[in-house]
């Protein structure tokens, strides 16, 4: 069963919590990036701390990929934390973010929330 991204908007932290539960669908990361860009309380500026370590299956291509981490609705300054909870988790996340030509060093990958936190310089977890 596909699970979509959901997401929550912490204004005054300046943060975006986004996670994603079971099969992740390529096509869900391109809706998430949508429905951020079109919600008023978003700001392309703000950091963002997303958590997969729920994540149990992906079904995504490699122009996914290519598509989420170039036509995202963050802007290339937004520092964008990833946690992923197993190692094939992990890599498809250093590959997104590989994909980033521009600002790759503000997406990082980590493996549990409180370390995200951190390197945002904020102690919100999802």
């Amino acid at each position: 069963m596909q699970m979509p991204l959901v997401y929550e908007i912490d204004a005054g932290k300046r943060l975006v919590r986004s996670r994603a539960l079971g099969v992740l669908i390529g096509g869900g990361l391109l809706e998430h990036d949508r429905a951020l860009a079109a919600d008023s309380a978003f700001d392309p500026a703000f950091a963002q701390l997303g958590d997969l370590r729920d994540v149990r299956w992906f079904v995504v291509d490699r122009e996914t990929m290519q598509a989420a981490a170039t036509a995202h609705a963050f802007s290339v300054a937004a520092r964008r934390a990833l946690v992923a909870g197993t190692a094939v988790t992990i890599e498809l996340c250093q590959i997104v973010a590989a994909y980033r030509v521009v600002a790759p060093p503000n997406i990082r990958v980590f493996r549990t929330l409180e370390e995200a936190g951190r390197w945002l310089e904020t102690s919100s977890t999802i």
